[in-house]
């Protein structure tokens, strides 16, 4: 009988030793790790919760883990009638295909209590390896007045509206950089627009104004440097008839307006005798201008007579159709007539060689 008894004990023990070797192995493998920081808080505080779970590499599944996603809408999520506000999660390569997995919750409470929190589980198979269950104590918030208890039951009326003293910039729309956008815009429009046309033209954009010379001024001005340049006595009569009559042209348009760079002898005779301003004084031009398509066009080389005269009688058709000087109304007659008209004919004459 007790032999019989011994074959049947020994394979039986055996049995648990192995299972109970398991369960040690298995819990050896997996550690589960939870601690609270303080274990009470005022409600409406906050304190923080972590989490630590060591696993061998085995497949495996966290269960009564605090939610480890906040709601981004609401800014938390409800645990054990507390709520998580904050996650932050790290993990670490152990070795030996050891991993260590760490949760710190920050959680807050509104509600005065003993709360009791089941502690964290790591299940592979079979088998779970829990952390202990925590309690933390939310004292409630003394609402009352010098410590009398019945002041909580005392209803105040309520703090009428505040007044505030608005400002000059709370009139300001939220839009208004819409506005400085568009005046941007605009203001860079307008500046390419003219810049554009700056270009076309071939003027600089920010150029200085020139100073306008009457055009009396400048015929007289450019007369005079012709005639120091002395061109006829280097043999340039060409040179010399063309600036001048050139000179005579710029005068009829800046002066009467009229389009004499295009047009011909001809037709410069018939403008300026048909004018009652330059009717009388265009009998200087004649004799000019006829020399002038001698020379330029049939290459007729003039006498130094002829180049006087020429000169001479632009210098006075320019003198008598100057316009009449402000102080010269102001004057009686014939007092300040011919007042800064260009030299006479004798000081006007070319110098020989």
């Amino acid at each position: 009988m007790r032999r019989i008894t011994n074959y049947t004990l020994y394979p039986l023990l055996t049995l648990v030793l192995m299972l109970l070797g398991q369960t040690v192995d298995v819990q050896a493998k997996i550690v589960v790790n939870a601690r609270i920081d303080s274990a009470s808080m005022v409600m409406g505080s906050r304190t923080a919760m972590e989490v630590e779970i060591v696993t061998d590499g085995e497949n495996g599944h966290a269960v009564d883990m605090p939610p480890t996603v906040i709601d981004s809408k609401i800014g938390f999520a409800p645990y054990c009638g507390m709520e998580v506000c904050k996650v932050e999660a790290d993990s670490a390569d152990l070795g030996n295909g050891r991993h260590s997995y760490k949760y710190n919750f920050s959680l807050q409470a509104f509600d005065p209590g003993m709360i009791i929190i089941p502690g964290p589980g790591y299940v592979v198979g079979e088998d779970t390896v829990r952390a202990k269950d925590l309690s933390i104590n939310i004292l409630a918030v003394d609402v009352s007045v010098g410590g009398n208890p019945d002041s909580i039951k005392m209803i105040n009326p309520m703090y009428g509206p505040v007044t505030i003293k608005a400002k000059w910039y709370d009139w300001i729309p939220d839009w208004w950089y819409w506005i400085l956008v568009a005046a941007v815009v605009i203001a860079a429009g307008v500046f390419g627009y003219i810049f554009y046309r700056s270009l076309r033209k071939g003027e600089p954009m920010f150029a200085p104004q020139k100073k306008v010379i009457p055009p009396y001024d400048l015929a007289v001005q450019r007369l005079e440097q012709l005639r120091e340049q002395h061109l006829p006595e280097r043999g340039q009569e060409k040179e010399y008839y063309t600036r001048l009559t050139d000179i005579l042209r710029q005068y009829l348009e800046g002066r009467f307006g009229i389009n004499a760079m295009e047009m011909t002898s001809s037709e410069i005779r018939r403008q300026v005798n048909s004018s009652e301003e330059t009717r009388l004084p265009a009998r200087h031009l004649d004799e000019l201008l006829r020399i002038a398509d001698f020379v330029k066009f049939a290459k007729v080389r003039p006498l130094p007579d002829d180049n006087v005269k020429s000169y001479n009688s632009a210098v006075q058709f320019v003198n008598d159709t100057r316009p009449a000087p402000e102080q010269d109304a102001q004057q009686p007659d014939g007092q300040g007539k011919g007042m800064g008209k260009v030299k006479d004919k004798e000081q006007n004459k070319p110098k020989k060689d």
